[in-house]
């Protein structure tokens, strides 16, 4: 189902028909009706659903997909554990989207320290076909290697599996970037002694820290209060970025995005501080972010305001200024229904810009996709007609420009789904 969104801005309401916009079509692709054409050649209908028994939740974080050297897909989440607890979740997929019978035990690999809950929050694949997952384990962070047939790589950090505390408790990785020479970089938040801080580690190919960030291998930033966040990206010479929230001045949550020096310190000449902060009404967060090919961010979450709930999109420059040729001064903020909630961002090759999450309707949370140009300006969202309720948490663009969705349905219990698009 496609659905018309709207743009709200102190100039009123602009609304945007997709489908009138023939011109950003490629002629190549079949046409469907729809932003978001269902890929037939995965599973037969675009859509997967996995289900390890209870609940097998997708990873709340947007790092949790990532595309193997051969196109073989893998994704993160956490599986139910004996006495309740929860493990560590990867799953395999072949291309066509069936489980991949060489991966784990039949496509699942299972993993984390018996009786402690843990989750498995992002994944990247390294060159060589290695899995590296970040997330969190009995309130520590995480940093594991996983073979690229499953099961842990013991060459990192003696065991595959390496653990951070870098607070009094509840460390917790949402993201990862890796280096070309093997570094690993994951990022998330803790609970230091009164708040919540950003907090990052580094490790050496071989699972030990890295002395030149933090001068430990760790740092952690407190902005202002409160802070939680998604290590989302690499940045010009090997800076990083973070995707967050932190408190304002008026006492609610500001969208923020840090950028980290290689050292681990905040980049100054990003911003003035090494943190940009939205500066509008309400309380906003973001959720994730993508770099274009002019080093500008693309961050995206959600607006809490007056009557509800919208998607909130925004643009900054290489330096953390707000770039007011973005959508409306800077912002798009895009509102399809009572209550949306945005959850992850990329972008096509041609700079289209892709976000996922969910809204909220008379009978629960729906799956949806939404499209915007280069500069902001929406071209429409797309309910997914997933069962309810139900999320997408995750995205990537494939080599073959292709979306790959990943999310979760909730009904008796919770399967993750995984789905593929072509944009015409």
């Amino acid at each position: 189902m496609c659905l018309i969104i709207a743009l709200h801005s102190s100039c009123g309401r602009l609304e945007f028909d997709p489908l009138d916009d023939a011109s950003r079509r490629d002629a190549s692709l079949p046409l469907c009706g729809q932003l978001f054409c269902a890929d037939p050649s995965f599973d037969g209908d675009g859509v997967v659903t996995i289900d390890v028994g209870g609940s097998d939740n997708a990873a709340f974080a947007s790092r949790g997909i990532a595309e193997r050297p051969d196109g073989r897909l893998v994704v993160a989440g956490r599986a139910p554990q004996g006495g309740g607890g929860t493990d560590m979740l990867v799953v395999g997929l072949l291309t066509d989207g069936s489980l991949d019978p060489e991966f784990g035990t039949g496509g699942i690999d299972v993993f984390g320290p018996t009786g402690a809950p843990s989750a498995a929050n992002g994944l990247a694949v390294r060159g060589d076909g290695s899995i590296v997952v970040v997330g969190s384990s009995a309130g520590d962070g995480v940093i594991a290697r996983r073979l690229p047939s499953g099961g842990a790589d013991t060459s990192f950090a003696g065991t595959g599996f390496k653990q951070f505390q870098l607070g009094t408790t509840q460390t917790a990785f949402n993201g990862v970037v890796l280096y070309p020479d093997g570094r690993v970089a994951a990022g998330g938040q803790v609970q230091a002694a009164s708040d919540y801080d950003f907090a990052l580690a580094r490790v050496l190919d071989n699972g030990t820290n890295d002395a030149t960030f933090g001068g430990t291998g760790t740092v952690t930033h407190d902005v202002i209060l409160d802070e939680f966040g998604t290590l989302a990206s690499a940045g010009p010479n090997n800076t990083l970025y973070i995707a967050g929230q932190s408190f304002g001045a008026g006492f609610d949550f500001d969208c923020v995005v840090v950028r980290l020096l290689d050292d681990g310190s905040l980049d100054t000449s990003f911003a003035g501080t090494g943190v940009a902060r939205t500066s509008i009404p309400g309380e906003d967060r973001c959720t994730d972010l993508a770099v274009d090919g002019s080093d500008r961010v693309v961050a995206g979450g959600y607006i809490r305001a007056t009557p509800d709930e919208a998607f909130l999109l925004s643009r900054w420059s290489s330096n953390g200024e707000l770039d007011t040729t973005f959508g409306v001064a800077g912002y798009a903020r895009l509102d399809a229904g009572p209550i949306e909630t945005l959850y992850a961002v990329t972008l096509l090759p041609d700079g289209r810009i892709v976000a996922g999450g969910k809204i909220g309707t008379a009978t629960g949370d729906t799956a949806m996709l939404i499209l915007l140009s280069p500069d902001g300006a929406p071209l429409g969202a797309q309910a997914l007609g997933f069962a309810e309720p139900s999320h997408v948490r995750s995205l990537r663009i494939d080599p073959q420009g292709r979306v790959l969705a990943m999310g979760d349905i909730t009904g008796n219990g919770t399967d993750i789904v995984v789905a593929r698009y072509y944009v015409p």
